[in-house]
């Protein structure tokens, strides 16, 4: 990444802490490197934890700054609150969540089997409110503002993604009801 060409200034996010779920490749790990070169100390959750590590060395080695990797499967919503707790307790509260970690098999639909559906939907939605739910119900009871962003590309069908994008919509809307709903602690 040129960090010349963002548009934001040095420094824009220094004493943010931001968690990119799917932090460890692709435009998870993009973001992670923006966020991370604005000052930001940056969390990157994901299964794989050797690929977490790679990026996050990667990364400092790069621009310096912190990221931290949190090897976590976001299906488990025990594994979510284990992960947080952690985050919590060691580094501080964080100020932001990127939903971006997602799962996806290129079939055709009738050859996606029933156990493929239900590892996309896994992580695609019940990952995402499991992540929200967390972190959301921790920002309220501390009466701290927080930032979260869905990666999201649900308002398009792509062909052989049928169970992917299924599940995009649902979680927009899940999302726009959440926001309402704290905005009272905003």
């Amino acid at each position: 990444m040129d960090v010349s060409k963002l548009m934001f200034r040095d420094g824009l996010m220094k004493d943010e802490r931001i968690l990119v779920t799917g932090g460890g490749t692709g435009l998870g790990k993009e973001m992670a490197e923006g966020f991370l070169t604005l000052g930001a100390e940056v969390h990157i959750c994901g299964r794989r934890g050797g690929v977490l590590e790679e990026t996050a060395k990667e990364l400092m080695d790069k621009h310096g700054g912190k990221v931290v990797p949190h090897a976590c499967d976001i299906r488990v919503a025990e594994a979510i609150t284990e992960m947080n707790d952690r985050i919590w307790s060691q580094h501080g509260a964080l100020t932001g969540l990127i939903n971006n970690a997602a799962g996806n098999f290129i079939s055709r639909t009738e050859d996606l089997s029933i156990r493929g559906f239900d590892a996309i939907s896994n992580i695609v939605f019940r990952g995402s409110f499991y992540m929200t739910h967390d972190i959301g119900k921790r920002w309220i009871a501390e009466k701290r503002r927080g930032n979260e962003l869905y990666i999201n590309d649900g308002a398009y069908g792509a062909l052989f993604d049928a169970a992917h994008v299924g599940w995009r919509f649902p979680v927009e809307l899940m999302r726009e009801d959440a926001s309402e709903e704290k905005a009272e602690f905003a």
